[in-house]
């Protein structure tokens, strides 16, 4: 079964490179020429990077909320580990990456190469 630590990572990744890119596009946007082609390309590279770490953040959902559905629980997966009880927010996660996914989908139109 796959460990929260690792799907909370996951999350705190595409959160930061987001957020990162979010912050530096004005400079990008400042830009004209050869240097704003050169921009637009890092940005449409690191959109695809982040795309991809969500698609992996949401595979490492999947079995959590299998687990949600069998054991009926609405939006919190409890599961012993070393003798504690875990509290997965599976839903609050899956709402993070749906608005993450909305802001890049913003962007790609945005930062294309044909303007």
């Amino acid at each position: 079964m796959i460990e929260e630590d690792k799907i909370g990572s996951g999350m705190a990744e595409v959160h930061v490179r987001l957020t990162t890119l979010v912050r530096n596009l004005p400079r990008v946007e400042a830009l004209s020429g050869d240097d704003l082609h050169r921009a637009k390309l890092d940005v449409r590279a690191q959109i695809h990077e982040i795309e991809q770490l969500i698609i992996r953040a949401e595979e490492d959902i999947v079995p959590y909320e299998a687990a949600q559905r069998d054991f009926n629980m609405q939006g919190w997966w409890y599961r012993f580990n070393n003798s504690h009880i875990m509290r997965v927010p599976v839903a609050q996660w899956r709402r993070q990456l749906a608005a993450h996914k909305e802001t890049i989908a913003e962007m790609k139109p945005k930062y294309s190469l044909n303007e």
